[in-house]
């Protein structure tokens, strides 16, 4: 991705977005507001590879993005 991120939950309102950079630390944690989709403005992070970890009612996931 380049500048936007768009995170969409159908099913379960999302609770929390973090950001986390290669190393483990906190970047950035996204406020939310329970709707199921959001867009994230990662233009500002540097090229690299982040970990995005998305909390719902029912259980978070974690997934692995490269910054172009």
């Amino acid at each position: 991705t380049d500048g936007m991120l768009n995170i969409v939950s159908p099913l379960d309102p999302i609770t929390s977005i973090e950001i986390f950079d290669v190393r483990g630390r906190k970047l950035n944690n996204v406020s939310v507001n329970g709707q199921g989709s959001f867009a994230i403005d990662i233009s500002e992070l540097e090229t690299a590879i982040y970990f995005i970890s998305v909390t719902t009612e029912t259980g978070s996931i974690t997934k692995r993005i490269v910054k172009k």
